[in-house]
């Protein structure tokens, strides 16, 4: 695979999952109410930040060892339990509009 094309699928995946925790952050007060909200979404901030350095500096660390190869099945691993908990978290508290 050319350098060209990692850089186009990379940014095409990226632009693609940009948009899932804003709106999981934007859905909060419609999960709990308005009222308490605040502290969910400043832990839901916290832990963002915390795991998207950490998994950024794990992937980071198979692409060194492995190559560019890991990269597909890292994602595949790390977007089947964000989908089995919105699932989870539209079963246990649906969006009440």
């Amino acid at each position: 695979m050319s350098p060209l094309a990692s850089i186009i699928g990379f940014l095409v995946l990226t632009v693609s999952n940009a948009g899932v925790f804003p709106a999981l952050a934007a859905m909060t007060p419609l999960r709990i109410g308005e009222a308490r909200a605040h502290h969910p979404i400043a832990l839901q901030v916290s832990a963002g930040m915390a795991g998207g350095a950490a998994i950024s500096a794990l992937i980071g660390l198979l692409i060194i060892h492995s190559g560019l190869v890991v990269v597909g099945p890292t994602l595949l691993g790390l977007g089947l339990p964000v989908m089995a908990a919105s699932a989870t978290l539209d079963r246990l508290a649906p969006v009440v509009a």
